[in-house]
């Protein structure tokens, strides 16, 4: 089984090393990890492999990256939880984004809020394939089933959002989200995060030229 650490591009940060506890935590298998990175504040998330299940898991938590600073001990350690639910974005356009899922368990429902734009529709996906009512307003969106159904455990499209009102420059970013099993008990999830939307062109302009601007 390994533990590791990555950055939001996906490299691979640190890779850690079983070891045993002593005193309280004797018996039990520690990870030891250092991690590497180019600034303080870098944004690092961790990835655990089950080599009895051959799968990858995300962990829940993240860790906001600070030079020399050192977590946990042998005696006294850091828990990391696996995720039951990982979310992310695909199909990102300046009006509408897939949502996706890669599930562990059963998903009952779920809610989650939007900040940085204005909701206008939500819907499709698993989320309506398997009998869940998707709701929305201007911030948020909800799923559920009067009926009792679930999306099975398993990965794909959770829904597809559309919205309206993202400037470039600012940033989308989903919020706040809560997910339950069939008995209503609330999953452990982690994602999807946020998307920055850039202006990709850097110019000067003159204070004696006529030119057309166009926002899209």
């Amino acid at each position: 089984d390994m533990f590791a650490a990555f950055d939001e591009n996906g490299n691979v940060r640190g890779v850690a090393y079983q070891v045993y506890g002593f005193g309280p935590t004797e018996d039990q298998i520690l990870y030891a990890m250092t991690i590497g990175s180019n600034a303080n504040g870098d944004q690092i998330s961790f990835q655990y492999y089950d080599a009895s299940e051959d799968v990858v898991m995300a962990i829940f938590e993240t860790y906001t990256f600070s030079n020399n600073e050192q977590q946990g001990s042998l005696v006294d350690p850091v828990s990391y939880h696996i995720a039951d639910v990982i979310l992310s974005f695909s199909n990102i356009t300046q009006s509408s984004v897939d949502i996706t899922y890669n599930s562990n368990v059963e998903i009952a429902g779920f809610q989650f809020t939007v900040v940085g734009a204005t909701i206008e529709n939500a819907s499709g996906g698993a989320a309506a394939a398997n009998g869940l009512s998707i709701s929305t307003s201007t911030s948020t969106v909800l799923a559920f089933s009067f009926g009792g159904s679930t999306i099975p455990a398993g990965s794909g499209t959770l829904l597809s959002l559309d919205y309206y009102a993202v400037d470039l420059g600012t940033t989308l970013e989903v919020s706040d989200v809560v997910i339950s099993g069939p008995s209503g008990v609330s999953i452990s999830s982690s994602g999807p995060g946020s998307i920055d939307f850039i202006n990709p062109f850097i110019f000067n302009s003159s204070s004696r030229q006529a030119f057309y601007y166009f926002q899209s």
